[in-house]
């Protein structure tokens, strides 16, 4: 069984995703840059907003979130 499998619960007919974004300002700029989605990466900037979209290919099917964790740390 794949990792994943281990906690998808639809049956082989249901495809569902989870993506992480984040979006970067600086102190200078007054507006967020775009959304992208990340696994693991670096970006430079002041503040950062994160989320998860959810998405389903079939209506039957829901995904639940319980815990999701971000780790931030200053390059040097």
């Amino acid at each position: 069984i794949s990792p994943d499998g281990l906690f998808w619960q639809g049956g082989a007919d249901a495809y569902g995703d989870l993506d992480t974004q984040v979006r970067v300002r600086d102190d200078a700029s007054a507006t967020w840059g775009p959304w992208q989605s990340f696994d693991a990466a670096e970006f430079d900037g002041r503040l950062f907003q994160i989320r998860a979209a959810l998405s389903v290919e079939s209506a039957a099917y829901a995904l639940r979130v319980t815990r999701l964790s971000v780790a931030a740390f200053r390059a040097t």
